[in-house]
């Protein structure tokens, strides 16, 4: 569920992984930043077609492209399935930078994943947004059809 004052589209992406995205966003808020939720559908990055390799993977490549610093990464029981986290932040301290809670999870055809994430900018209000929008981002469904 997308809280009912955020605005929501269907994003077209460049990248292959990407099968398909939403992606809602709030308001601004006083001093301009917004929180957004994020939702893909991707086609897995490692060879092996598991939800572990996929992880792993995704890790990896945050640690040599990624531009915030890895918080807590580990296995999860999110959506009600065997689900992986990642939590990264920026570590400079600027107010406002984002930061993000990733949550990757098999669907139902092997080697397609959904990545579902929640950004919150790093404000006064950071732990009540993150709260909020991941427990929307826990009523997500997939289609088992």
């Amino acid at each position: 569920m997308i809280p009912h004052n955020w605005d929501w589209k269907v994003e077209q992406y460049e990248a292959d992984q990407i099968i398909l995205g939403i992606d809602a966003g709030s308001e601004p808020d006083s001093d301009g930043f917004v929180n957004i939720i994020s939702i893909q559908k991707i086609k897995g990055f490692a060879e092996n077609q598991d939800l572990k390799s996929e992880y792993d993977m995704i890790i990896e490549l945050q640690k040599i492209k990624g531009k915030q610093k890895i918080i807590e990464s580990g296995q999860t029981n999110m959506l009600g399935n065997n689900s992986y986290f990642i939590h990264t932040k920026s570590d400079t301290g600027t107010y406002g930078e984002a930061e993000m809670i990733s949550f990757i999870s098999m669907s139902n055809k092997s080697g397609i994943y959904y990545l579902l994430t929640a950004s919150a900018s790093q404000t006064k209000d950071l732990k009540q947004n993150m709260a909020m929008m991941i427990q929307c981002l826990q009523t997500f469904k997939y289609r088992t059809d």
